[in-house]
This record gives C-alpha cells, sequence and structure tokens, in this order.
C-alpha cells in the first residue's frame, strides 16, 4: 500500500495544530513553524502557506463565498475571513485600509468601528499584529488558530477543501 506524503502532512499538521490550540497565540507562532520545519522533508511537494512558508497552503475562495459558506454572523469574524483569503492570495501582511477593501469586494456591510472588529479578532487570537509596519500603518497577519478557525466552520457547513 502506498503511502500519499502530502495527506500524511497534512494530517500530521492537523493533529499538531489541534494540540497547540490551547497555548497562548506567541507560543504557536513561534512552535509551529519548528514542528513544520522538523516533519516536512526538504523536498516536500506539498505547498506551503503564503505568510511563514510553513504549513499547508490556505484553501483559495472569493471572499463573499467564504463569508456565506461560514456563515459570519460578527463583524469580527468576518474579518477573520477577510484576511483568511488575503493570505490565500499571498497579500500578507495587511492593513485595515486591505481588510476594509476585503469588505467592499466581498459586498458586506462595514462596521461602524472597522479597529474594534480587528481588535476582538486579535483579542481571540485569529489575527496577530505583524512586526514591521506598513506605510507607517499597523499591520496584521492571520495566525494558525485563525487558519483552523475558518476551516473548522467550513468543515462545520459540510465543505470539504
Amino acid at each position: 500500500m502506498a503511502v500519499d506524503l502530502t495527506d500524511l502532512l497534512a494530517r500530521a499538521w492537523k493533529l499538531i495544530s489541534e494540540a497547540m490550540s490551547g497555548a497562548p497565540p506567541e507560543v504557536q507562532a513561534a512552535a509551529l513553524p519548528l514542528v513544520w520545519e522538523r516533519i516536512a522533508p526538504a523536498d516536500a511537494s506539498q505547498p506551503v502557506g503564503p505568510l511563514t512558508g510553513q504549513g499547508p497552503a490556505l484553501q483559495r475562495i472569493a471572499i463573499g463565498e467564504l463569508i456565506n459558506r461560514m456563515g459570519s454572523r460578527a463583524f469580527w469574524e468576518t474579518v477573520v475571513a477577510v484576511a483568511y483569503c488575503l493570505e490565500a492570495e499571498g497579500t500578507s501582511p495587511f492593513t485595515p485600509r486591505t481588510i476594509r477593501s476585503g469588505f467592499e469586494k466581498a459586498r458586506q456591510k462595514l462596521p461602524k468601528n472597522l479597529s474594534d472588529a480587528i481588535a476582538e479578532a486579535v483579542r481571540r487570537g485569529y489575527l496577530a499584529e505583524a512586526a514591521q509596519p506598513i506605510n507607517g500603518r499597523r499591520a496584521y497577519y492571520l495566525t494558525d488558530m485563525g487558519r483552523r478557525f475558518v476551516e473548522d466552520r467550513l468543515s462545520a457547513s459540510g465543505d470539504k477543501k
């Protein structure tokens, strides 16, 4: 029986990510790339994520479609969905202005205070502030916990990758 390396790595990554879900976001951000480096062979054909170059690639999906499939109800959830799509497109880190554009592209109602919605996503550990600002403005990236949040919501809605 042949073993599919890509499938095996994806399953291992999912188990490790789930095991780390209780750790603080800063611990996850430091530990998960190191774990991936140890389990993935140097010549693995597995695509890598756009932010860190670590972990499986994000599923590419239109922002509006993702929001509908997730059933996002709160503005912070929509922020996380937009961030997921931005990262899948290779846009990371991103600014609040980029997130605002994502809302408009998806034809979603903007929150009265987008900064509050972003802050809530950061507080919950789904986004983190990037070390370097972009054009003097705060920048953010999707955490592994944010990635899992979106993918778990997709799975719960019956959609598979």
